[in-house]
């Protein structure tokens, strides 16, 4: 496998999910006149962090038909420490929505892929690609930002 175009075909999947985290800026965007330069600057990792996930998630699958986003032969830590990273700059995100008085739904709309993408990236570390969150644990992690909005508690 070419290690190059390998690369490559990761880079430029990223780029679509930077415009997808861009694109919900533009929607967030729209009711916060006066904070897009912090949503801005957090959008691209956002749409990023969601894609490393799924990437990781699902590796060993892709792998199965032929797909390889991240060689066999690169060492998979980084990768995660920059999901991780990419996670935290997404929390940012949320959380300048949140300060703004982004609507409910909004924060909702952003908060909860940001919740269960942490809880992916958390379980695929410890049980490997191809490991889920559990029903049971997104019925919580749904009902936990419910309760933390409707208190008006910070969500991430």
């Amino acid at each position: 496998m070419n290690l190059r175009l390998e690369s490559l075909r990761l880079r430029s999947l990223l780029r679509e999910f930077r415009l997808a985290g861009l694109i919900a800026l533009t929607f967030a965007s729209s009711a916060l006149a006066g904070h897009e330069a912090p949503l801005r600057a957090r959008a691209a990792a956002f749409g990023e962090a969601l894609q490393l996930v799924n990437i990781l998630k699902d590796s060993a699958a892709d792998a199965a038909e032929g797909r390889r986003f991240v060689p066999a032969r690169v060492d998979r830590a980084p990768v995660f420490e920059l999901a991780r990273r990419d996670l935290e700059r997404a929390a940012e995100y949320v959380r300048e929505l949140q300060a703004a008085g982004a609507q409910r739904g909004t924060v909702a709309f952003t908060a909860l892929p940001l919740l269960l993408a942490t809880e992916t990236l958390a379980r695929v570390e410890q049980a490997g690609p191809g490991a889920k969150v559990s029903r049971e644990r997104v019925q919580e992690l749904v009902a936990a930002l419910d309760s933390r909005l409707a208190s008006g508690a910070r969500v991430v």
